[in-house]
């Protein structure tokens, strides 16, 4: 494990489903973000020149992180209540199939490794 998948896995509350989705939505940020500071705070993150906590914690970074949250804010703020379910619905169901995929790695894995 790497110093900072152990910190994703601490962002995520020790979720190993949650911190393995908190590195690929930090890679596509990294990707295709249209603002370049979250592309390079989350470039830094991915490659381990910053934290988590550090790039959250910055003034630099901030300022984009704060401008990206309150535009999805004002998305979630104009969904339904019907929208808002079926949006929370469709994320546990993303992080089951990861946890699912996550629990038959292991799983095999142990398989592999007994004598």
């Amino acid at each position: 494990m790497t110093n900072q998948d152990g910190e994703l896995l601490d962002a995520a509350g020790g979720d190993r489903a949650r911190a393995r989705i908190l590195g690929q939505l930090l890679q596509h940020i990294a990707r295709n973000s249209p603002d370049e500071r979250l592309r390079e705070m989350a470039s830094d993150v991915v490659d381990g020149r910053i934290s988590l906590a550090e790039a959250v914690g910055s003034a630099y970074y901030g300022e984009a992180i704060a401008k990206q949250a309150a535009g999805f804010a004002t998305w979630y703020d104009s969904l339904s209540e019907t929208e808002r379910r079926e949006q929370a619905e469709a994320g546990a169901a993303e992080i089951a199939k990861v946890r699912d995929e996550i629990d038959r790695n292991v799983s095999a894995e142990r398989r592999d490794s007994t004598p």
